[in-house]
Order: structure tokens, then C-alpha cells, then sequence
């Protein structure tokens, strides 16, 4: 079965990266339910993920993230998906755009109570182009997604072939 039909394209376009498992992911404030207006959410649109960092190191980008899902939702794992590049050109500076998008469905009602969860994945960036990362907590069936923008920390390994 290949991925295309186990992991369709999004309906925005953008294509099955990986899935982070449940076991990956840690449970944020100790496991306690935070309520959704505390976290700024309102509304049935998910809220953006939130302590983005994205650190570049010889060509691979860790990413990590916390997303705030319901807690009525038995979450066993997150299907990550991404968008080729994008380039944008501001002030006479160009910026390298990677999206990337944490599926799942969200409830289509008002949350009062969310889980934190806290994880983290690496993607290739071997021409070290990327210069942002856009994430977004997207919905499977979605009335409405929200994302957030990361500027990637470009580091080197001590000893690492220039």
C-alpha cells in the first residue's frame, strides 16, 4: 500500500511527512487540563501550535513543538504533513518558507478543557535553505485552522565539514 493511499494529500496539498507516535509525545503540565480560554483558544478553530523552536544542525531542522488538543479526544498519535518551500522576497531579502501541518480531527464544538501535548521530529534541509518554519494544527475535516511561524536557529557541530 503506498502512502499516498494509507496518508492522502490534504486538501490544501500538502503530502504525508511522518507520524509522531503516542509514546513520543509527553503530556504537558504535568498532566493536568488546562481550559481552553487560558491558552487563548475560542471557538471550534484549533489553536496554533505554541513553544515552536526549529534548530538547524548540518542540514537536518529539529522541530518542537506543543499543540492543545480536547480532552474528550483519545489522541495514540499525530500524522505530520508538509508543503514544498516557499520564497519570499521583503525589503531585499529573500526568506525560505517550509510548512508543515499537525493533522488530526477536531471536535466541531466549543472546547472548554485541553491536554498539552509536547513533542518533537527532525526534517531534511540539506541545501540549509530553510529559514522558517510555519506550523499549523490542522484539522482532518476542517472548519478552520491556525498556525504559527518559527525562525529556524542555524547551529554547527563542532568539528563538521564546512
Amino acid at each position: 500500500m503506498s502512502t499516498e493511499t494509507t496518508h492522502p494529500a490534504l486538501s490544501n496539498g500538502a503530502t504525508y511527512l511522518k507520524t509522531i507516535q503516542g509514546s513520543s509525545m509527553t503530556m504537558g503540565n504535568s498532566g493536568v487540563s488546562v481550559s481552553s480560554s487560558t491558552v487563548g483558544q475560542s471557538g471550534v478553530t484549533p489553536l496554533a501550535p505554541q513553544l515552536v523552536t526549529a534548530t538547524d544542525t548540518n542540514g537536518v531542522i529539529t522541530v518542537s513543538m506543543a499543540v492543545y488538543i480536547d480532552v474528550d479526544d483519545s489522541i495514540n498519535s499525530l500524522a505530520i504533513y508538509e508543503k514544498p518551500t516557499v520564497d519570499t522576497t521583503g525589503n531585499g531579502v529573500t526568506t525560505t518558507t517550509k510548512p508543515l501541518y499537525v493533522v488530526y480531527d477536531c471536535p466541531e464544538y466549543d472546547t472548554g478543557l485541553l491536554y498539552e501535548y509536547i513533542f518533537s521530529f527532525t526534517i531534511s534541509d540539506s541545501n540549509n535553505s530553510i529559514d522558517v518554519i510555519e506550523t499549523y494544527l490542522e484539522d482532518t475535516d476542517p472548519v478552520t485552522s491556525r498556525g504559527t511561524v518559527t525562525t529556524v536557529k542555524k547551529t554547527t557541530s563542532i568539528g563538521a565539514d564546512e
